[in-house]
């Protein structure tokens, strides 16, 4: 949760970077947001690899 508050925190700044046209602020704003969201991409994968099954319902 707290690692969605601070993409969320860095994609307003983004934002305000792209208002300020500070392209090279902007540019490595929204590369440490691409990296953030693969590593997050990442862990829930293999949270999911990793999890136990679970059982089947009959309909």
């Amino acid at each position: 949760m707290e690692e969605a508050a601070r993409l969320a925190a860095d994609a307003e700044h983004a934002v305000l970077l792209k208002l300020d046209k500070d392209p090279e602020a902007l540019t490595d704003t929204l590369v440490r947001i691409r990296s953030k969201l693969r590593t997050m991409a990442d862990d829930l994968a293999n949270a999911r690899r990793n999890a136990p099954p679970t059982p089947k319902t009959v309909a």
